[in-house]
Parts: C-alpha cells; structure tokens; sequence
C-alpha cells in the first residue's frame, strides 16, 4: 500500500493515490512525503525509478533483520530504526523496523506491517486544515520517531511489572517455572537494550548537527529523541542487573 501526502506552503496537506497524481517534482517548492506499507513490486519501483536511490541502501530498506543505523548518500540520508509492537493477548512485543530516505523536499518511509507512529502521523496531516502545521520534512520524520520512542516506554513499565512479580514468587513459592520465567524476562530486556542503544548513537549524531539534511531549528527535537532513549537503555539495563540478581 502505498500513501502519498504532499504539503506546500500555506495550504492543507494533500492526499494522492499515488506519486503521478501528486504532480510533485524534485524542483517543486512543495515537499512529499511517501509512505510504503507492505508495497506491492510496482510501488517499490519508485526506489530506483524516479529517486534513483543507490542499491546498497535499498536492500538494507528491504532487509527485516537490520538494526538502526544512519548513512549519508550526499543528496538523502538513509535510516533505519525499530519500533515495538505488543501483542495484547500474550503481552508479548516483538521489534518492527522502520527504513527512511530522507532528502531535501521528501521522506519515503517503508514499514512491513501497520504502525502505530506512521499511523498518528498521517492522521494528523490528514486532519490539517489550516495548511501552517507543517514545518519541513526533517520535522516530519522527528514527529514519526516521537511517537516509536514514547511506544518504548509502556513496554518498559510492563516488563517492570513482571519482574516485581517474579521477585515475589522466589520469597512465597516453590515454583519450578520461576527460572524459566526469569530466563525469558532477560532475553527480552536484551532485547529491548539491542534496540535502543543504536537509536540513542543515532540521535546523538544528529543532535551534533553532522547532517545537513536536518536544519538547526529541528536538531534540538532530535536532541529530545537522544535523552529519551537514553532513558529508556538506562533502564533497559538496571532490568538486566535487577534480573541478574534475582537469577
């Protein structure tokens, strides 16, 4: 599936069906961007054709495993970065990476699966009826990333609830599944720290303004994403000391 929004100045974000339609040019004073949600071959074709993106950089957006990471391709940068989904009846989360190209008028961002930030995102714009919300693609991917940290956050406190309660069965319980239990808490918690410690090296070299995609005004939100995954890995890893006590 693929979403186009194109957003010129002073007037409501616009919807199109698809790249042709939106009449948006790389010399265009409006600025693009292009969601790929589980695209079909044809809307994976804009990579190559018109953007001409280099090979390397498609196949890691195509590649499922990849962990977050920043690359400069002179006129885009190239990202990756991982959200976390939770399956409601298990309470289990698994990590979804998110790639994006960011260049100077537009952003494509290609997602496997459904998200929830991209999801917000678009519902916002859709619903943008002044035209004056919207402050540069740059802005615009930090306000995705915004909304796939503060998803890092619940997990957390989830996984801190489970903890408490593995805690208290070693001291009132002769549970042979606590173990197992702690075992599997570990295994998560790492895997949770494997995520966040490559977004928090990531936000921190744009908030030392080392890519000129990302202007001055926007860096300062990056700087945010920085101390917030910081947060979020600090307490990733007093889990892991925590759990590796209670073992």
């Amino acid at each position: 599936m693929i979403t186009v929004t194109r957003f010129d100045p002073g007037t409501p974000a616009a919807r199109h069906p698809d790249l042709a339609a939106s009449g948006w040019t790389r010399e265009s004073a409006a600025t693009l961007w292009i969601d790929l949600e589980a695209p079909t071959a044809a809307e994976l074709g804009l990579l190559e054709s018109p953007f001409a993106f280099h090979p390397l950089a498609i196949e890691d957006c195509l590649t499922p495993e990849h962990q977050p990471k920043i690359e400069d391709f002179g006129p885009y940068l190239f990202l990756i970065f991982r959200g976390v989904a939770v399956d409601p009846p298990s309470e289990r989360f698994e990590t979804i990476k998110l790639a994006a190209f960011l260049g100077p008028n537009y952003l494509i961002t290609y997602h496997r699966t459904p998200m929830r930030s991209v999801t917000a995102v678009l519902g916002k714009y859709a619903h943008d009826e002044k035209g004056d919300l919207f402050r540069g693609v740059d802005y615009l991917l930090y306000e995705i990333l915004d909304h796939l940290i503060e998803h890092y956050f619940p997990v957390l406190e989830r996984l801190e609830g489970e903890i408490e309660t593995v805690e208290e069965r070693i001291f009132s319980a002769d549970d042979e599944n606590t173990l197992d239990a702690i075992l599997s808490l570990k295994r998560r918690v790492m895997e949770i720290k494997r995520a966040l410690i490559p977004h928090r090296e990531l936000f921190g070299r744009i908030a030392r303004n080392e890519f000129e995609e990302i202007t001055p005004q926007t860096v300062v939100f990056y700087r945010d994403l920085y101390d917030s995954t910081y947060r979020l890995a600090e307490v990733a890893d007093s889990y892991r000391d925590v759990l590796s006590g209670t073992l």
